[in-house]
């Protein structure tokens, strides 16, 4: 196991600085307990990612996530970009009931690159990219 390169403290720290940069309101008392559960849980992934050193929030408050398992073209890494209506709209290129297809519009729209990126993802990868944009969608 790797050594964690940034501690828990200063993780949640970055990941409460991010959500609030982009816009993401979390209020446990307007929730149920299944939302609750799934937000934690992708909080928890991005969490940990920040910890490895994998998703760095910048200082204009963007993710930037370098793939552990993946290797983009050029070494590239993937930012996170503060969603807009653009974002919500990128999910009707989607075919009806492909959700999968869906999340990768939305996540092609709001990291400017293309939808083959998040395809291409091993799951360790994936996984982190698909908590940002179930966070913002949700």
């Amino acid at each position: 196991m790797t050594e964690n390169k940034i501690n828990r403290e200063m993780a949640e720290s970055e990941f409460d600085r991010f959500m609030e940069t982009m816009g993401v309101e979390y209020d446990e008392s307007t929730l149920d307990a299944e939302s609750i559960s799934e937000f934690k849980a992708h909080r928890e992934r991005i969490v940990k990612a920040i910890e490895r050193g994998s998703f760095v929030v910048n200082d204009e408050g963007e993710g930037v996530f370098t793939p552990e398992k993946t290797q983009l073209p050029d070494g590239g890494k993937i930012t996170f970009h503060e969603p807009t209506g653009e974002t919500v709209q990128a999910t009707d290129n989607g075919k009806a009931g492909k959700p999968v297809a869906k999340i990768h519009y939305a996540l092609a729209q709001l990291t400017k690159q293309p939808v083959q990126t998040f395809v291409k993802l091993h799951m360790k990868d994936y996984k982190v990219c698909q908590s940002v944009i179930t966070l913002f969608l949700a």
